[in-house]
């Protein structure tokens, strides 16, 4: 478990607090988390993540067969000055990542399913942090700048170190 936590979880879990934090709701900021780590991914990584496990893990967790949407006709939401294609569903809003609606079951899986039990604690330190930096988090720019960058590894080396060892799980970051 320690060597798949990555940067991509702690943008993840940073980018869930942020989307609750400015008023989205659960089942959406699970997507919208999810398909911005999706696309830090991306980015850092510089290459196509098609045939990564994170990708075959979202085309596993699409239920049946949803035709590729649209994107043009996708009506796009997001938080203030970023904007993702989403798909409506009975369930919430999905983002839409490379043609594929994210569903909150993925970030359950592949976010919250890694935590296990230091799950809220880890979220209450994440939700502190954004409120630390309210301000920050309007712009996209602002927040990878100011809240994510500044503590993403230090919390990344915390969380590997506290998941390895035998004790309960307890990030031991400042806030």
């Amino acid at each position: 478990m320690p060597e798949q936590l990555s940067t991509f979880h702690i943008m993840a879990v940073l980018q869930y607090a942020r989307a609750l934090k400015l008023g989205m709701p659960d089942t959406d900021a699970k997507s919208w988390a999810a398909n911005r780590a999706l696309n830090f991914a991306l980015f850092k990584n510089g290459a196509i993540i098609k045939n990564a496990p994170l990708w075959k893990d979202l085309e596993a967790d699409v239920p049946g067969e949803i035709p590729a949407p649209d994107v043009p006709k996708l009506l796009a939401e997001g938080i203030a000055d970023e904007k993702v294609p989403f798909q409506a569903s009975d369930k919430g809003r999905m983002f839409v990542f490379g043609g594929k609606p994210v569903p909150a079951s993925y970030f359950d899986k592949e976010v919250i399913g890694l935590f296990g039990p230091s799950w809220e604690k880890v979220m209450g330190i994440a939700k502190a942090h954004c409120e630390k930096f309210s301000k920050q988090l309007t712009s996209k720019l602002d927040f990878f700048l100011q809240v994510f960058k500044p503590v993403s590894n230090d919390w990344l080396r915390q969380l590997r170190s506290n998941v390895t060892s035998k004790a309960p799980a307890q990030p031991g970051w400042r806030v």
